[in-house]
Order: structure tokens, then sequence, then C-alpha cells
């Protein structure tokens, strides 16, 4: 990560994008002791990733909306305290229905 005396480490890091990469990398270099400022054009933070609950009652997920949980995904849900906010998909979702260019897929 470098020497923080150096003068250059007491600059802010800009982070391109508040979405899951920015806000790692951002949480990242915060750990690390580098003092960051995360942009983005969306008034919302998560980037591309999207739940909205329809008026019937059922979930619309827009953008990414599963990760394969590896070794380091699942110590940084544990490190931030989302264990039990942590969702699995249902059996009964296992057909997933993708609408690109208006046309279902």
């Amino acid at each position: 990560m470098g020497n923080n005396s150096d003068p250059s480490s007491r600059q802010p890091i800009a982070i391109l994008g508040a979405g899951l990469t920015g806000l790692t990398a951002a949480l990242t270099l915060t750990r690390a002791g580098r003092r960051v400022i995360v942009f983005d054009p969306a008034p919302v933070v998560g980037g591309v990733i999207r739940s909205e609950r329809h008026p019937d009652g059922w979930l619309i997920e827009s953008g990414p909306n599963s990760l394969q949980e590896t070794p380091p995904l699942a110590t940084l849900v544990r490190e931030l305290g989302l264990t039990a906010a942590r969702q699995s998909a249902a059996p009964e979702a296992k057909n997933r229905y993708i609408v690109r260019d208006g046309k279902l897929r």
C-alpha cells in the first residue's frame, strides 16, 4: 500500500462508482488508513444492482441478482455484519426470466 508518511498518501483517493466493486475498494483503502471519496452519478449506492417490490408482492431484480459466494466475499459479508441479511434463492425461483431489448429471454 505504500508508506503513510509519504505526502501523497495524505491525498484522498477518488473511487469512481458506488457499486459493489467501488465500495469494496473504498472499504479496503479506508482500512489501510487512506482517505477516499466515492463519486457516482446515481442518487443511491449499489451500482446496477436494484431490488424493487412489486405491489403484488413479488421482487423485481435488475442488474446482477446473485453472486457466486467465494471465501473473500463470505469474509466481507461477515465483517460487515450482513450474514443474517443474506438471502438464498428459493427452490421455486430456479427458473429465471430476463427481459433484454424488450424481449423475454
